[in-house]
Formats: structure tokens, sequence, C-alpha cells
């Protein structure tokens, strides 16, 4: 492991065989806790010290790029199958999902099949974690201030674009949190601009998730929840425009 790329090493993997036969894979140790389990003792700004250190390590991990045109075939190849996949599942679970308003339902199915979508799928690949949660986070309290420690469980990693791990970093570990994502971003990609056509990127990428449905269902359906009838009020109200750079 190195300060910026805080993942423990890999120790072994094979099959355990038991009743069933499962993979599995063992990793080294890390310190801390998971940021879930110690939110609750955050202080003002903590989060946000905590994206920036989370913008330093995504920056790094997502430099690991692909090359060899065998390599990057193949990495195109499982990353298009995957995201079919996806967004079959995504119009099947959305017309069985009865929380959703028609006219919505409308046009999220015409986007996710819209050229523009798939301009916003096929761009460069590079290593994502694919489960950046709160729960694969840990951190941990040196001299009165939050450090990542660690970040836990590549079960899920692939190569896709980038923004393919922004879902579970926005919804989850930062909780839609503004300033927070504008401090990851610093040294993340400082020279990043995000208006409404990026904004649209991120739902997009969001829409080909897993269980993407069920995940939009459950925030329409919260107590803060808004009466959304349209995409575009879908847009603004899971990535506000006070996301956008100048």
């Amino acid at each position: 492991t190195t300060p910026a790329l805080p993942i423990p090493p890999l120790l072994a993997v094979g099959d355990l065989n038991g009743l069933l036969s499962s993979p599995y894979k063992v990793m080294g140790m890390v310190s801390g806790m998971p940021l879930d389990e110690l939110r609750g003792r955050f202080g003002s700004g903590d989060l946000v010290n905590i994206a920036t250190q989370l913008g330093t390590v995504m920056a790094r991990f997502h430099g690991s790029y692909f090359s060899g045109k065998s390599q990057i075939g193949q990495a195109y190849g499982a990353w298009n199958t995957l995201y079919e996949n996806r967004r079959h599942q995504f119009i099947e679970n959305l017309g069985q999902t009865a929380s959703f308003p028609s006219c919505l339902k409308s046009e999220l199915r015409a986007f996710v099949c819209s050229t523009e979508v798939d301009t916003y799928l096929n761009t460069r690949l590079v290593l994502v974690h694919g489960d950046l949660t709160c729960y694969h986070i840990y951190v941990e309290e040196q001299a009165g201030h939050w450090r990542v420690s660690g970040i836990i469980d590549m079960g899920n990693a692939l190569a896709a674009p980038p923004e393919y791990d922004w879902t579970d970093l926005w919804f989850q570990t930062l909780e839609r949190d503004v300033q927070a994502l504008i401090a990851f971003l610093t040294p993340y990609q400082s020279a990043l601009k995000i208006d409404e056509n990026y904004r649209r990127r991120l739902m997009a990428f969001f829409l080909h998730s897993w269980e993407a449905a069920p995940k939009l269902a459950t925030l329409l359906e919260s107590e803060n929840a808004p009466d959304i009838k349209d995409i575009g009020a879908l847009l603004d109200w899971l990535w506000p425009r006070e996301l956008e750079t100048s």
C-alpha cells in the first residue's frame, strides 16, 4: 500500500468448497473502521476533509489505464455487455415499479435508450472500485483529525469509465453533500467542468448501476422527496445545479 492508494495487498484467492462452492479473496488488514460506523462522530467540516483525501486516492486509482489491443478489446467487450444488461434490467424493473409517474417512466425509458447515453457510456475505461460505499472506506482519528486509512473489498472492481464509481460515492459515501463533492474534485480533477451535460452524464451512470430502479424508487419515496413528474426535475433534485462549476 501507499499513502495515496491505501488498498490492502491481496494475500490469497481460491474457492471455498462446502455445501456451496464460493470464490474468496483474502486481503491484508487495514486500521480504522468503516466510515458508516463513525459518521455520527464527525464534526463540522470532517466529511469535507475526508472527501478531499478520497479525491487524492481516487485520482490515483482511476489513473490505471488498460493497454494492449487484446486487453483493451476484452475490457470494452465486458463493459458493453455489463451496461447493456443493466439497461435491460432497469427498463424491466421500471415497468414493475408503481411509484413512478407514467410520464417520468416514459422519459426515463427514452433517456437510457438514447444515443446521448451511449455517448456517455462509450468513453475511456479505467480501473474502478465498483462498490465505493461508506462500508468499504475505512477512516481513523489521528491527532484530532480523521484520516482515510484504507479502501477494502475489491471484489467488484472492473474496467469502466471513471463515473461508474460516482454513484456510490455521491449517494452513499458523501450523502449528496455538495460541498463534500466539490472538495473531492479539487485533488481528483480540478479542471473537470460540471455543467448540465455532465450532470446528465452522472444520471446515465446512476441509471445503469446495480438495481437502479429500486434505488430510485427508494429515493422518490423518501420523506424529503419533492413531487417529481419529469426527468428535468429529477436531474435537478438528484444532482443539483449547485454542483456546476464555472
